[in-house]
C-alpha cells in the first residue's frame, strides 16, 4: 500500500488544524473484516493531541482511504501504549491537577 505522509503534512493536518503531530510508518495487521482492507499492510500512524479536533472517520485522500481509530478516547490511547492490563493498581508520579472546568464533548 502506498501512502503519503506528505498528503497529511500538507494537507490534512492544515485543513484540521493539527498543528503538532508525530507520524511514523508501521506494518499494522487488521482483523475486523472490512473487505477492502487488507489483513496486514504498512499504515501511517499518526499521533497528536487530544486538545486538537478528531479526524472524521469517512475521511479519505489521495494516497489512502481509511482512517482508523479516529474515536478512541485519551484514556484507551493510555492503556494501550502503557500496557496496562487490570485490575491493577496504578501509582502515579507527579499528576498535574487542573482546577478549570473541562466540558467533553
Amino acid at each position: 500500500m502506498f501512502f503519503s505522509s506528505q498528503e497529511f503534512n500538507d494537507f490534512i493536518a492544515e485543513r484540521y488544524k493539527i498543528m503538532k503531530f508525530k507520524s511514523l510508518r508501521v506494518t499494522r495487521s487488521y482483523v475486523f473484516g472490512k473487505k477492502d482492507v487488507p489483513v496486514e499492510s504498512e499504515y501511517l500512524e499518526v499521533r497528536y493531541s487530544s486538545e486538537f479536533p478528531a479526524l472524521p472517520a469517512d475521511l479519505a485522500g489521495e494516497t489512502f482511504s481509511h482512517v482508523f481509530g479516529t474515536n478512541t478516547s485519551a484514556l484507551e490511547t493510555l492503556i494501550l501504549d502503557r500496557r496496562i492490563k487490570g485490575p491493577c493498581w496504578l501509582d502515579i508520579n507527579s499528576p498535574q491537577v487542573y482546577t478549570e472546568l473541562v466540558l467533553a464533548r
